[in-house]
């Protein structure tokens, strides 16, 4: 073997081995000797939607190379996920990330985190009862609503039914945008408090129909005094008042349905049919109404629609007689349910002539020319 050649086998040898040594160098070299971070990975399965409680048990770090660590994403401290709430299955061994949080549960302030029978829920608004804007996540307001009395309908009370609520939203902002004044444009806003206050909530905007009113109170006024409703805008009437007395009332018969002049004879075996008693306010009684139900007896002579009372009026007789029977010039098709159409016929000055009951078409009605009338012409 040339010389030449001996030379350059021993420099490969020489190399092959120096190589193989560096290989098992490094092989055996430590994780911290190389360039790695510590990131944070789940120590045993973690349930989706079921927050991180115990953060030392169901969390671990393992270093991972700094070049595939990306600050953004992954975690490296294991308390800065306490009672985060992954929202998929996350496997043991498996990255922890931000992505993988559901971030719903930091709506709610850590001193809640642990208390039961909280809720969060919103209510619509608009600029009015947002404040103008001023309405901001972190505020406490007081919620007010319209409500019809019980017992009489036309008063109507405006009440404070809820104190001291936390806004925990506005929008979809769970804090105030850094140097913003006001919210733009409030649409929603997003409230805490127990379940039983979701529900007054609900029974407010459904139940009632009625609006939910939002006043804010100052920083750190956490009172809840006792304030009764206010019904009218007077001082005289102003908070704490209540409703004002119960207005006298006096029972009056009424017509139970609409009755035609001429139509019927009241008698007391159909009085009841006709009529019944209900309790109306003075103020509402019309004229002089008969207000003694016996003393609705004989023909009913004018005509009286369904609800109202009825007068002496309606009761009297026409002893005029006319020479020649009265002019047909007026008809009323009245159909009831299925029973058959019933055509009724009118004279000129309105009173019941007499009715026709069947099928077919409504009698021609006579009428004498160039006397006005609006009635059907031959």
């Amino acid at each position: 073997m040339k010389p030449k050649t001996l030379v350059l086998m021993l420099v490969a040898v020489a190399c092959g081995l120096g190589a193989a040594m560096l290989a098992v160098t490094m092989g055996s070299a430590s994780p911290a000797a190389l360039d790695t971070i510590d990131i944070v990975v789940a120590a045993e399965p973690l349930k989706q939607g079921m927050p991180i409680k115990d953060p030392a048990k169901q969390l671990k770090l393992v270093p991972l190379p700094k070049s595939l660590y990306i600050q953004t994403l992954h975690m490296r401290n294991p308390e800065e996920l306490r009672n985060k709430t992954p929202g998929r299955a996350i496997e043991a061994g498996e990255q922890v990330t931000n992505k993988d949080m559901n971030n719903f549960a930091d709506i709610f302030p850590k001193e809640y985190h642990d208390k039961p029978g909280y809720r969060a829920f919103t209510v619509r608004v608009n600029l009015e009862s947002a404040l103008a804007g001023f309405l901001m996540p972190g505020s406490r307001v007081d919620l007010m609503c319209s409500l019809k009395d019980l017992k009489d309908e036309r008063i109507k009370e405006e009440r404070v039914f809820m104190q001291n609520v936390q806004v925990l939203a506005v929008n979809q902002e769970a804090a105030p945008p850094q140097g913003a004044q006001a919210m733009a444009n409030p649409v929603v806003v997003t409230l805490l408090g127990k379940i039983e206050d979701v529900l007054r909530i609900a029974w407010v905007t459904h139940a009632s129909n009625s609006t939910v009113a939002i006043a804010l109170r100052r920083p750190g006024d956490e009172e809840k005094p006792e304030v009764k409703g206010v019904v009218s805008p007077n001082a005289d009437n102003g908070p704490g008042s209540g409703p004002p007395p119960q207005e006298e009332t006096v029972d009056l018969p009424v017509a139970k349905k609409e009755i035609l002049a001429g139509s019927v004879e009241i008698v007391d075996s159909n009085r009841d049919e006709y009529f019944r008693i209900i309790k109306m306010p003075k103020s509402l009684v019309p004229g002089d109404p008969i207000k003694d139900l016996s003393k609705i007896t004989g023909k009913i002579n004018q005509y009286v629609g369904a609800g109202y009372p009825i007068t002496a009026k309606h009761l009297q007789q026409d002893d005029k007689s006319p020479e020649t029977p009265p002019q047909v010039v007026r008809a009323m098709i009245i159909r009831e349910g299925s029973k058959p159409a019933q055509y009724v016929k009118f004279d000129e000055q309105g009173r019941y002539i007499d009715s026709t009951v069947g099928g077919g078409n409504a009698p021609a009605l006579a009428v004498p020319r160039g006397k006005g009338t609006d009635g059907p012409r031959e």
